[in-house]
């Protein structure tokens, strides 16, 4: 067996993959050292017979090969452990990354939103400022024109009065 080449796209699929090899060794472990049960006593009882220790010979290679496939896979697991962390290392610090930009982008939001409510204020002062102005340059014209008026009429009367 060897290393898991494929990489699956999401974790959970690596998971079940990873679980799926584990299952495999775990039935391969469980025939192995079913069948080196089996011979071993034989073996143990008649060394001397080489069909039995042709036998036990076999399912020693066979349990080094499951024992080599473990570690294979446990290693593959620590490998593919480093790329998650190292893309879980990658995303925070593109995150905190994020998290100082939005820092920055929400004071330059609040300094331009207040600024866009203090020029509302500002606009409301000065509109209230141009009414003031505007409603005192019609009392100055009113004024003006109701004091021409009196002054024209006493103008004409007096004329009217020295005429007479």
């Amino acid at each position: 067996m060897s290393n898991i080449d494929i990489i699956p796209n999401t974790y959970k699929q690596i998971s079940e993959l990873y679980k799926s090899k584990l299952k495999d060794i775990e039935t391969n472990f469980n025939i192995v050292i079913n069948a080196l049960l089996k011979s071993y006593p034989e073996y143990k009882l008649y060394p001397d017979v080489s069909e039995l220790e042709n036998i036990h010979n076999n399912n020693m290679y066979n349990l080094q090969d499951v024992k080599q496939n473990f570690f294979k896979l446990q290693k593959s697991l620590k490998d593919s452990n480093e790329k998650i962390k190292k893309v879980i290392n990658d995303k925070n610090v593109e995150l905190e990354n994020l998290k100082k930009d939005n820092k920055k982008l929400t004071v330059r939001y609040n300094s331009l939103n207040g600024s866009d409510q203090s020029s509302v204020g500002l606009h409301s002062q000065f509109e209230d400022e141009y009414r003031q102005k505007y409603l005192s340059l019609v009392l100055l014209m009113s004024f003006t024109l109701l004091i021409g008026f009196i002054g024209t009429k006493k103008i004409y009367e007096f004329r009217q009065s020295i005429n007479k």
